[in-house]
């Protein structure tokens, strides 16, 4: 099937889409808040602050003054003409040489007020002394000059000029602050939506089907751990196992519905073992085979579960067992590969009776062995798979996922049938088609996959559940899809599941 970043309405699920950008929120917030200080120092390092003194003329003329105000046309050709004599170079030399500078650093405008023979003269500079010394000085020069351009010409300062003590050009940084620090979020937020929208993993039920290379078996809504102020504040993280009261009704309808579908598959190609894998951690392989077989047992069927993922083992976990009363299956598997005198020889071991179901025992392990693959290449685990075949209905295997570890396939060659765990929006579409075709190499029967922690496409309150646990700094997916630790992208919440 089709493994290339598409991007289909279909094929997107708005609650993830929501709580993705909801927990990715930070970097909007981050590149915003830093865009809003850097604009911050980017302006104070360059703000020049310019300080401004202005003075109001009035002004008429000497041929008919009575009249001045009554004829608003000469009050406004006369302020035209002193508009242009005090921006004119002669004005400008005129101070320079008044105040015995070599050049005036400042600007000179002048603005008339409509309708009004009313002008006001504002000179602008970098320093207030400047400001107030060069208008002072403009007012003392001007008789100088506009007598020979219009000497029937009065001005009479209505409003002195003065001292500014305040920039007339304001720092104003919040406002833009503001702007440009939304702009930038707002982007943000976009290429995260657009990153996500082509993320290239399972979001919905559709893309599965029209991207994954194996059969749809069920799918299993998100459930919530933790429902209670009092289980949030305490943390518990308790796995969620159908029977207990802690899981909703739907929870437990999905997963009955797929250990029917399962059992029913299986007594299909004649299966008596499975093994339930997922192509990274935390995608609720080992509580997906844990409900399978509790599903099974509340059915009356004789079930075994095998704790083979010995680098991390977690159904003792699962099943709420203290570590110190786990009994050690792995010794008993380490018979065959050491001679019959060794003292690590075991004998007399006994399955677990799951607390939950009487019909339900448990082969476990609470040691972490790093050089598992030894014992799972010998003759041990095959035979004490076989001993087991004819006094249960069903042995359900608990391997570690693809990518962690060779046992994986190893153990597909010694069981019957094998299921592949999705959980949504995880992992890759490419590395999941890569997982699926290395299950299907195997002598185990790939049965489907089933996808995890899947919610409605609506804002609705939905369902999930799982198990928490990691690997440790010797598991990555370098070692079979050449990318590494690719699974950091995204941290399971405080309710994530294996």
């Amino acid at each position: 099937m089709n493994d290339e970043k598409e991007f289909q309405l279909d094929e997107v699920n708005l609650n993830g889409a929501a709580k993705w950008l909801l927990k990715n929120s930070w970097i909007a917030l981050f590149v915003g808040i830093s865009v809003a200080l850097l604009a911050s120092v980017f302006m104070k390092a360059t703000y020049q602050p310019e300080y401004t003194s202005s003075v109001t003329f009035a002004i008429s003329s000497t041929v008919d003054s009575n009249n001045v105000y009554n004829n608003l046309d000469m009050a406004l050709d006369l302020t035209n003409v002193f508009q242009e004599v005090f921006q004119s170079e002669i004005m400008l030399t005129t101070v320079q040489n008044y105040l015995n500078r070599t050049s005036l650093d400042c600007s000179i405008e002048t603005q008339v007020i409509e309708e009004t023979n009313l002008m006001i003269l504002s000179v602008t500079a970098s320093s207030p002394a400047d400001a107030f010394q060069i208008i002072k000085a403009l007012i003392e020069c001007h008789p100088l000059i506009s007598e020979n351009v219009f000497s029937n010409a009065i001005l009479q300062i209505i409003d002195s000029p003065y001292v500014p003590f305040s920039p007339s050009n304001p720092l104003e940084i919040r406002p833009i602050q503001l702007k440009l620090g939304g702009i930038a979020g707002i982007l943000v937020v976009g290429i995260l939506i657009v990153i996500f929208l082509f993320r290239g993993t399972i979001m919905t039920e559709k893309g599965a089907k029209n991207h994954l290379d194996s059969t749809l078996l069920g799918v299993i809504n998100y459930e919530r751990k933790n429902k209670t102020i009092k289980t949030m504040m305490h943390n518990t993280n308790k796995c969620l196992l159908i029977g207990s009261p802690m899981v909703s009704y739907i929870f437990t309808e999905n997963l009955n519905k797929v250990a029917i579908k399962l059992s029913f598959a299986m007594k299909k190609c004649d299966a008596k073992s499975i093994l339930f894998t997922s192509v990274t951690e935390n995608e609720g392989k080992t509580t997906m085979a844990a409900n399978f077989a509790l599903s099974l047992a509340s059915m009356g069927y004789k079930v075994l579960i095998v704790d083979c993922d010995l680098k991390k083992p977690a159904m003792y976990k699962v099943f709420d067992i203290p570590k110190d009363k786990v009994d050690d299956f792995v010794p008993v598997i380490q018979n065959d590969l050491v001679d019959e005198k060794a003292e690590n020889k075991k004998s007399g071991y006994e399955l677990t009776e799951a607390k939950q179901n009487h019909n339900l025992k448990l082969a476990l392990n609470s040691v972490s062995y790093q050089d598992s693959d030894t014992y799972i290449h010998g003759n041990g685990m095959k035979a004490f798979l076989e001993k087991y075949r004819d006094e249960m209905d069903y042995i359900i295997v608990d391997v570690p996922p693809l990518s962690a570890s060779v046992d994986t396939e190893e153990i597909a060659d010694l069981v019957d049938a094998s299921v592949l765990v999705i959980r949504r929006d995880k992992v890759k579409i490419q590395y999941l088609n890569d997982g699926i075709d290395q299950l299907s190499g195997r002598k185990a029967v790939l049965l489907g996959y089933v996808l995890n922690g899947m919610n409605k496409a609506s804002f609705n309150k939905c369902y999930g559940y799982g198990y928490k646990y990691g690997y440790g700094k010797k598991y990555g997916y370098q070692k079979y899809y050449g990318y590494r630790n690719s699974q950091n992208q995204a941290k399971e919440e405080n309710h994530g599941t294996v």
